[in-house]
């Protein structure tokens, strides 16, 4: 027991520990003086001057614009259609998001600052500039390959999907291709997202680090392996990292892995050492906050960084003495870890909690990377529709299976956890998840005769 003291010190009382701990207080509490601070802003008839980055339909079926203007990302409704990538310039009126108002606190969580609503006639920049070619090359990238999911889902491999179940709806499958890919739901049936909510499973499709950190694990591979100058190779993986943000949108958990990555790396290529998981974690987040405080109050911000947290504490060595004993262990806790961890920010969003998430994790995150390299493999010419029809009918198979699951166990629901609650709540998690590996180590761990040659 004095040993595991030991190491518990060693572990936090030691000056870059308390120095990370502080840093990242200092944020949160920094966070929270700016937010305090941010005063409502109402303007009339602005002259506005902003670049078209991306376009979605709203509750009531109306086109919304979002363009850059002064730093931050606005909202804007315009009478008049605008195109993605182009530049305008306009009179608009002036809002800014109220933080006392739940979903405009919301919109201030994903980064956009207000709303743009157009007064007067819209100018627009005919000559399609480089970054202008850029944003649409990105949006066209995008929606092509959802069409290539949904006609390869819906037409071409359709009828070796209905000879599996003659119910699936096609939609739904290449929806979890669009989902584990690109991130997202939209293509989902409603009773498909209560299916996935029940078995604990929608964080696999929701917008997440996920696909960034598979792509640039394997883009760092390739560069570190290349004759590339070091100074090249940084400025390649960045430009790499940047296109991938706009694919996936600039959602807190891609901004948080792909910072994080960013941030592991250029410790790499310019120092030459990697920073730990925890450092690149904490470092991240702050830019975050740095960047825009009102992430503090996102759920996917809070989801994202919990979790990635949970998977770094659940990762301890090796309990046993056979390698896939201790890889069911790792995963095991790596998804137990994750659940719990997580729980009090799932219980506040409110839907109940299902009775088997932790066993449908277990069982579905490892074969997820190999889904997710099959979809990308799709894009492959000439033998990607073999890979993809591979995909297809595995998705078919797993949405089936997940379909059943939800039939079988009924949704608990938990009172909302106080602010003292969660920090005894994950006070006690963390210690006992640093600890109890090392409590079994003393335990499982062989004995070791220190006489016998070696």
């Amino acid at each position: 027991m004095s040993k595991l003291i030991k190491k518990y010190r060693k572990l936090f009382l030691n000056g870059a520990s308390l120095a990370l701990v502080f840093i990242l207080l200092g944020s949160i509490f920094y966070s929270l003086y700016r937010v305090s601070n941010f005063n409502n802003l109402h303007l009339k008839n602005q002259e506005i001057k902003t670049t078209i980055i991306a376009r979605s339909v709203d509750s009531f079926n109306q086109e919304v614009w979002y363009g850059f203007y002064n730093f931050g990302i606005w909202s804007i409704q315009s009478k008049t259609r605008l195109e993605i990538g182009f530049e305008y310039k306009f009179n608009a009126d002036l809002t800014n998001f109220e933080k006392e108002e739940k979903f405009q606190l919301y919109n201030l969580s994903t980064g956009v600052v207000g709303k743009l609503k157009v007064t007067g006639e819209v100018l627009k920049n005919k000559i399609c500039s480089l970054g202008c070619q850029l944003i649409q090359n990105v949006s066209s990238t995008k929606r092509n390959a959802q069409n290539l999911y949904l006609r390869n889902s819906c037409h071409e491999f359709y009828p070796v999907l209905k000879s599996i179940s003659s119910k699936i709806d096609c939609s739904n499958v290449a929806g979890l291709s669009i989902g584990l890919v690109l991130g997202g739901t939209d293509y989902f049936s409603t009773e498909l997202k209560t299916d996935f909510k029940k078995t604990g499973l929608m964080h696999i499709v929701a917008v997440s680090g996920f696909q960034i950190g598979l792509i640039m694990s394997l883009v760092e591979f390739f560069l570190r392996k290349s004759l590339i100058a070091r100074n090249l190779r940084l400025l390649l993986f960045s430009v790499t990292l940047g296109f991938f943000i706009f694919l996936f949108g600039p959602e807190p958990p891609v901004i948080r892995s792909s910072l994080s990555f960013l941030i592991a790396s250029s410790s790499l290529f310019i120092f030459g050492r990697r920073l730990n998981g925890l450092r690149s974690l904490v470092y991240s987040g702050v830019a975050m906050l740095l960047i825009n405080p009102f992430y503090l109050f996102s759920i996917s911000f809070q989801l994202s960084f919990i979790a990635s947290f949970a998977l770094i504490v659940s990762f301890e060595e090796d309990l046993f003495q056979f390698k896939h004993l201790n890889n069911f262990w790792n995963l095991m806790s790596s998804t137990i870890a994750t659940f719990l961890y997580t729980l009090p920010i799932l219980v506040s969003i409110g839907g109940g909690i299902s009775m088997i998430a932790v066993f449908t994790n277990i069982v579905v995150i490892p074969i997820i990377p190999f889904i997710t390299a099959l979809n990308l493999a799709g894009f492959i010419p000439f033998v990607g529709s073999f890979f993809m029809m591979v995909a297809l009918v595995i998705q078919t198979i797993f949405i089936l299976f997940i379909e059943k699951l939800s039939t079988l166990l009924p949704v608990l629901n938990f009172e909302i956890f106080s602010v003292p609650e969660i920090i005894l709540y994950y006070l006690f998690l963390t210690l006992a998840f640093l600890g109890l590996p090392k409590i079994f180590t003393i335990f499982l761990a062989p004995k070791i005769d220190h006489n016998q040659k070696v």
